[in-house]
């Protein structure tokens, strides 16, 4: 069941590192836990607690600053 997941998520970073420069794609792997809070939401209706809502604002802004 995490086979395909994993093999598809590894896959396309190792394609975007080839594409992108090194510190973008690593910077837009830190949008990995965003993505995954984001999709917690959206999938399975679950509630993120304040600390990941804080997080996620921090990590997105970080970001957003970088670029």
């Amino acid at each position: 069941m995490g086979i395909l997941p994993t093999a598809v998520g590894h896959t396309l970073y190792i394609v975007s590192v080839k594409v992108l420069k090194s510190y973008e794609a690593a910077t837009l792997a830190l949008l990995e836990p965003v993505s995954a809070s984001l999709l917690a939401v959206i999938l399975f209706n679950e509630v993120p607690g304040i600390n990941s809502i804080i997080g996620s604002i921090l990590i997105a802004t970080a970001i957003i600053l970088l670029f």
